[in-house]
């Protein structure tokens, strides 16, 4: 790349996938809420979004030239894959001259793999998980729940609300000061995405993502047919004991999700996003009218990360069908 023009059908490809990439993205609402803070932040112009992928398509081969003898340094190469270590351990040691590869953590830490476990099964440790946020029959009862979080991005705050209503209804809005920068809603069928990037009505695969993602609790679902669970072991995730499970949606989405051995709680999850892997780790529970609450979410895509403090839940308000017309 630094001394040979790439070929054209190579460069058109990269531009086809970043384009595709770019496209897919606009389902995020934190990638939707980072293009507005980015534009804020950098003193961006105001289309800089909406003409990027004009920008993609006027890159030339001299252009990638240009930046592979400026940015590359092979001799210095370290190679990182982030994502499900299981899966992706062979093909790494195709890489290593001695054939050995590192595991590392969430935190640097290094880490061994899963260790296989034989006296519980997958749907013993989701029903595990149930009983420790308060039982199957008591979250029958839960209707609706308002969530009221904040998120520290990059040194900027973000206010995010996020209203659901039994069994699938879901609205997701984020704010910067009193201004909504991004909003997602689902009333059970239909689903919808605003954002700087204007608006867009969801359909195939993004709107059956919409719809796995707006249960109350996503793991009351986990049993029901078209669902599939898998136990691959046990991990260690912050010094805890984890069975970790895969799970995988009727859209064919899979998730990693990791369960205390201890209290049976969920402390994190591991989902694929068209920038890469999203881990959320998850905080700090408390009891909020007799069920188990996480007070903080951590999250990490590729460079990005978020904190997040839960400041309120509401449960039960009586939450009207209006609130999610779209």
């Amino acid at each position: 790349m630094q001394t040979e023009l790439v070929p054209a059908e190579d460069l058109e490809l990269i531009k086809n996938m970043m384009t595709g990439s770019f496209s897919r993205s606009l389902e995020d609402p934190q990638t939707i809420a980072n293009f507005a803070l980015n534009i804020e932040r950098y003193d961006l112009p105001a289309d800089y979004y909406r003409t990027y992928l004009e920008k993609v398509a006027a890159v030339t081969a001299e252009d990638v030239m240009a930046m592979a003898k400026e940015y590359l340094n092979p001799e210095q190469a370290i190679i990182l894959a982030v994502g499900e270590a299981d899966k992706i351990e062979e093909v790494m040691r195709g890489f290593s001259p001695a054939s050995e590869v590192t595991r590392y953590d969430y935190y640097g830490h290094e880490v061994s793999g899963a260790v296989a476990v034989s006296d519980i099964t997958a749907e013993e440790v989701i029903e595990r998980y149930l009983n420790a946020i308060g039982g199957p029959e008591a979250i029958e009862t839960i209707q609706d729940v308002t969530t009221t979080a904040t998120a520290a991005i990059q040194g900027m705050e973000l206010k995010m609300v996020t209203r659901q209503k039994a069994p699938n209804k879901l609205l997701v809005e984020t704010m910067m000061g009193n201004n909504v920068v991004s909003k997602q809603v689902f009333d059970g069928a239909k689903g919808k995405v605003t954002s700087p990037m204007g608006e867009q009505e969801l359909e195939g695969e993004m709107l059956e993502q919409m719809k796995e993602g707006s249960a109350i609790i996503a793991e009351t679902n986990f049993l029901k047919e078209g669902y599939s669970i898998e136990l691959q072991g046990v991990e260690t995730i912050d010094n805890r004991e984890c069975y970790k499970i895969i799970v995988t949606r009727p859209s064919g989405n899979e998730s990693t999700a990791y369960y205390a051995v201890a209290d049976g709680l969920k402390y994190r999850e591991v989902s694929s996003t068209p920038q890469g892997n999203m881990v959320t780790n998850i905080k700090d529970y408390k009891e909020v009218e007799g069920f188990m609450f996480p007070q903080a979410i951590s999250q990490s895509v590729g460079p990005q990360n978020f904190e997040v403090t839960i400041d309120s839940i509401e449960i039960n308000t009586g939450m009207e069908d209006a609130v999610f017309e779209n």
